[in-house]
């Protein structure tokens, strides 16, 4: 250890470590989060050269042989590295590295400071305390009664935190313990939510992981007219980044209590959730519950398996408890290659409902890719299938292959050219009824881009003609109208005869404006008529107040009347924005008007809503408004929807973390999401 040198009144104290070896850290900037500013991204970043250098500065110093130190005092300052430490004394063990700075201690590293009552660090080991620390982060203000410093993690003990600069905070945290792992996860204990200095929420564990999303649970309280009014809670239990549960307990006006337990899970190359709810009905007495399961495995780099079950105590409970439609229970295996894929599926009736459900058990697809034929400019593309379906007791068989050469080029430098030819074999058997067809098929596509600028006004114009025919469709007649709708799906892709027209055009000045078209029809060249015309448009004139202009027109050119009429306007200013909009359905009878928008009520409030309303029927179809106001440091939203049935709720959320909403109002709790299969 190089000897110090000192100077009183007034010196400094300098020396070179280089008996020790101390691992180099550095805690990485923190993602956001509710808990994460106190985090103190201001904490030190302690890393050594080979001949790191300390320097201790003072008004006075004093040192001690035993153990052997270096103690100043009157406007002390340590510097090392990255970090500085301000305080009215500071002492400094030269044979443990141990540094105890006390009286308003002010730490800074780079341009991040942190005030404390005192503060305790080893530079060897990178292990310390700091007492009553404080400070802001960016828009963040917060305090603690003592910071645990770790290499590998941080600890506060009776933390809290807001945004609110005023001196009478209209909300803070509060947490008992709080552990960071920089990169990992932020696990804070027995969190505390005040509005002013009332706790308003309170939550064993707030979770928040930099790598995944998480959800912080909040309770929702509302009114529906099937649930009355609601009020829904839960917790999320955090085991480890691969394991968490989710407790449900819910109580309804007309319905009674509900409660539910969901787990999430991840294993090595896979993840799932297993979900259940159940609830005694109080007005019926009957019991209602869900079962689901879901689960996703990579078996390999090319193979996966997919598995939903989805048990219910009736169809209309998913409708009812989670406004989700009824969702079926398979098992997929997925095989992936290089330029094909190949799919094993399984679709089975796990419930005793819906009627008339067709199941598939199983059904095996083949998919290749389209790619060249050799070095030719020809491309090949095929796939297969094999399907046996069975409803109740009936079983239909079908099996069919498809092949298709398509060969793209450009004609006169103009003209984009796909022509397709393919052929698609179908073999069907119903009992002991077996049938063999062959649709053969034919498409071209033909497009092209004509583009012009003249002075400030440009012009383009994009013509697109696709043609399809197809021979080979058979009499379906003989089989039952479930099994006709199975063949009639896949058939119907192939018509006769059919051309379809599509022109789109825009224009647009610089000073003008713009307008854009887009006008398609089919025809069909067996009836040899065409379908209804349909045209889209949109005006954007450079107009004050207006945005845009859109209209939508569908046309029966053989009955010469209009079939849809759809016209909307978008009006904006700088603190309003409105959209008034009419639809005439002739065919349905249906005249619907529609008009939303927004508007600020001075800097700290905003109205929107929603209204429709049948002209035609003079009745209401749905009609909603929102009271947004801003608090300072927070924002609320009062909703109301009156029409077609009565809900209300209300959300706010801290502005620094406008992504984290505190909802009183119907939410689904975290779950992995849906595992769905594409259709074929």
């Amino acid at each position: 250890m190089n000897s110090p040198k000192m100077r009183r009144p007034g010196g400094y104290f300098w020396a070179k470590i280089s008996s020790c070896e101390v691992l180099r850290k550095a805690f990485p900037r923190l993602s956001p989060g509710i808990v994460m500013i106190i985090l103190f991204l201001v904490l030190p970043c302690f890393a050594f050269s080979e001949t790191p250098r300390l320097n201790l500065q003072a008004n006075h110093f004093r040192s001690v042989k035993s153990p052997p130190s270096v103690i100043g005092w009157g406007e002390a300052v340590l510097e090392y590295k990255d970090i500085q430490i301000k305080a009215e004394k500071i002492e400094l063990n030269l044979e443990s590295l141990h540094v105890v700075a006390e009286g308003d201690v002010r730490l800074k590293m780079k341009k991040r400071e942190v005030k404390a009552r005192s503060f305790e660090y080893n530079l060897g080991s990178e292990e310390g305390v700091i007492f009553s620390p404080e400070g802001s982060e960016g828009s963040f203000f917060y305090k603690a009664e003592k910071a645990y410093l770790y290499p590998e993690r941080i600890e506060l003990k009776g933390a809290s935190f807001t945004s609110c600069d005023l001196p009478n905070r209209h909300y803070h945290v509060r947490a008992k313990q709080v552990k960071i792992y920089p990169e990992e996860e932020i696990i804070a204990r027995s969190v505390t939510f005040y509005l002013g200095n009332v706790p308003f929420y309170w939550t064993p564990f707030v979770i928040r992981r930099f790598r995944e999303e998480n959800q912080i649970l909040f309770p929702s309280v509302g009114y529906s007219s099937f649930a009355g009014w609601y009020a829904k809670t839960g917790y999320y239990f955090y085991a480890s980044s691969d394991f968490q549960t989710t407790f449900h307990l819910d109580y309804m006006q007309k319905r009674g209590w509900a409660e539910g337990l969901d787990v999430f899970y991840h294993l090595k190359g896979g993840r799932g959730s297993i979900e259940s709810y159940r609830i005694r009905e109080k007005d019926t007495s009957q019991l209602r519950w869900r079962a689901k399961l879901q689960h996703y495995q990579a078996l390999s780099e090319s193979v996966n398996l997919k598995l939903r079950l989805d048990r219910l105590s009736d169809e209309a409970f998913s409708e009812d408890y989670f406004d989700e439609a009824y969702g079926t229970s398979f098992v997929a295996l997925d095989k992936r290659g290089s330029n094909y894929s190949l799919r094993f599926l399984v679709e089975a009736k796990s419930n005793p409902f819906p009627d008339g459900f067709v199941e598939r058990l199983p059904e095996i697809s083949f998919y290749y890719t389209p790619h060249r034929i050799a070095k030719t400019p020809v491309y090949i593309q095929q796939a297969a299938e094999v399907t046996n379906f069975r409803r109740e007791k009936e079983n239909f068989l079908r099996t069919d292959v498809a092949s298709e050469l398509s060969y793209p080029f450009t004609a006169f430098s103009y003209f984009q050219v796909r022509p397709k030819l393919g052929y698609h074999f179908f073999s069907y058997r119903w009992g002991n009824d077996g049938k063999i067809r062959g649709i053969p098929y034919q498409e071209l596509e033909l497009t092209t881009v004509l583009q012009a600028r003249l002075g400030r006004l440009s012009h383009k114009f994009r013509p697109i003609l696709k043609y399809y025919h197809s021979s080979g469709a058979g009499d379906n007649e003989g089989y039952p109208g479930w099994v006709r709708e199975i063949i009639e799906e896949k058939e119907d892709k192939y018509p006769e005869g059919l051309i379809k027209i599509i022109l789109e055009n825009s224009f647009h000045h610089e000073k003008y404006g713009g307008a854009s078209a887009n006008i398609s029809s089919w025809y069909y060249l067996k009836e040899e008529e065409f379908s209804p015309i349909e045209g889209k448009f949109r005006f954007t004139p450079p107009l004050p107040h207006l945005s845009y202009i859109d209209l939508y027109l569908l046309y029966h050119p053989y009955q010469e009347k209009y079939k849809v009429i759809r016209g909307t306007v978008g009006l904006k200013d700088k603190n309003w924005n409105l959209s008034l909009g009419a639809t005439k359905n002739i065919e349905e009878g249906k005249l619907d008007f529609i008009t939303q928008g927004q508007v600020r009520l001075g800097d700290r409030w905003r109205l929107s809503g929603y209204y429709s309303y049948d002209l035609e029927n003079e009745e209401i179809r749905e009609e909603k408004f929102s009271l947004w106001r801003d608090l300072h440091c927070l924002a609320t939203q009062l909703s109301m929807k009156v029409y077609p049935e009565k809900e209300y709720w209300i959300m706010f959320y801290i502005k620094a973390f406008p992504e984290a909403w505190i909802k009183f109002y119907t939410e689904s709790f975290p779950q992995i999401g849906e595992l769905e299969y594409p259709g074929l």
